[in-house]
């Protein structure tokens, strides 16, 4: 089978290498450069946290997945697991429903006294603390390093890399799909994978499939690299906001 797929992020890179192993004919066409777009600005949190039953099933058995490609493709993730606390009760709160998302797993948060946190991680200066929690299946990767090693493996696997090349057009036969045209030619292909991220709805749209996209702005900080204590954990959550946002160590 001949299997386009639109984006060289993360998303993109892992599907490209999944269907080239599976003996798919892969192309990833690539408008800019692999893992420049929202790949590079992803805070790459490994975690089960979510209120959804079904999607923190299937986040619970990525983890897993990611221990094998972890140890298979090298990826050098940090498994630190991950560091809560509060200072007072209001950001208690805050913290228990964050970790009931995770209560009835087979790896549910524990609470630990001040004297744990500071050895889990003593580089940390927390403050007082009221409570804390800690999730030991957490981690942390490099997302643009994981997207090159992904890349890499689905090239060996016999797919085609293609950037700088927009996709400007969709050859379709009704419904059915013939081919792509983009910027270093035409392809002919039988499916087609948009991993596109923001560019989505505009390739959507050339299969007359609207997409509309919830704009979600986010605060990301850029830091020198510091060295990695041994012990120090993957990530703490802001203490004192209910976002979905983590402060990365």
């Amino acid at each position: 089978m001949r299997v386009g797929v639109v984006g060289a992020g993360i998303v993109g890179a892992s599907i490209a290498r999944h269907l080239a192993r599976s003996g798919a004919q892969v192309w990833v066409f690539e408008k800019l450069a692999p893992a420049q777009g929202a790949t590079q600005n992803s805070f790459a949190w490994l975690n089960a946290f979510v209120d959804d039953a079904h999607y923190r099933a299937l986040r619970l058995e990525s983890l897993k997945a990611y221990h094998e490609l972890d140890r298979s493709l090298a990826l050098n993730i940090v498994w630190g697991g991950y560091l809560n606390w509060a200072s007072n009760a209001a950001e208690a709160g805050v913290m228990r429903a964050n970790a009931q998302q995770l209560a009835g797993t087979a790896q549910p948060t524990r609470r630990i006294s001040a004297r744990e946190f500071m050895a889990l991680d003593p580089a940390i200066i927390p403050g007082p603390i009221t409570e804390a929690i800690y999730s030991p299946i957490d981690g942390h990767l490099d997302p643009v390093q994981v997207t090159r090693r992904f890349l890499d493996d689905a090239v060996k696997a016999g797919a085609k890399l293609l950037y700088p090349c927009e996709l400007s057009a969709l050859e379709l036969n009704g419904s059915r799909l013939q081919g792509v045209a983009t910027t270093q030619g035409r392809f002919g292909l039988d499916r087609l994978v948009v991993a596109a991220g923001v560019d989505t709805p505009r390739i959507l749209a050339m299969a007359r499939c609207p997409l509309s996209l919830k704009h979600a702005p986010g605060i990301l900080a850029h830091s020198a690299p510091l060295p990695l204590p041994r012990s120090a954990c993957t990530m703490r959550r802001v203490p004192w906001s209910s976002s979905k946002w983590p402060t990365v160590r």
